[in-house]
């Protein structure tokens, strides 16, 4: 039904059966650089900041990439390939002596930003099982901190 409140205007009221365009990613942002920590070389799918801290180690000062991830998400970003990039950085080593020899452990990826604490215990193992033991490692947040963050216990 037409209306005129004004002369030469026409206001004309329809009913919308049509459907609005579904917004559908176009894309996939991908950010590659250094971080604090996390597998080197390789992409990891992240759907927000906090899953990019906890993979990567936040924000960190030397590293334009992180900044830009955590901008990435603020600004309504949904989806992200990282990759992390680390010439010349070789994984850590702890040396722990196991009688005549020592027991060597390498970490899975290169970085100075975990700080990490292993140890041998025999708890709940008999006296016959002489070659076994449970191995403890523990990330604390700072290096000669007691403050574990995470804990893994091998038995």
């Amino acid at each position: 039904m037409a209306d005129s409140p004004a002369f030469g205007v026409e206001l004309v009221q329809q009913s919308r059966t049509e459907h609005a365009i579904e917004r559908v990613p176009t894309g996939i942002a991908a950010f590659v650089g250094r971080t604090l920590k996390g597998p080197v070389n390789q992409a990891l799918r992240t759907t927000s900041f906090s899953e990019f801290q906890q993979h990567f180690g936040g924000l960190w000062q030397p590293s334009t990439l992180s900044y830009a991830v955590e901008q990435f998400f603020e600004n309504g970003g949904r989806e992200a390939l990282i990759v992390r990039v680390a010439n010349g950085a070789r994984p850590p080593t702890i040396s722990l002596p196991a009688g005549g020899s020592e027991l060597k452990l390498v970490a899975v990826n290169p970085g100075s930003r975990e700080y990490l604490r292993a140890s041998v215990d025999y708890d709940g193992l008999s006296s016959a099982e002489r070659d076994r033991f449970n191995l403890v490692v523990q990330r604390v947040r700072t290096a000669g901190s007691e403050l574990v963050e995470d804990q893994e216990i091998y038995r």
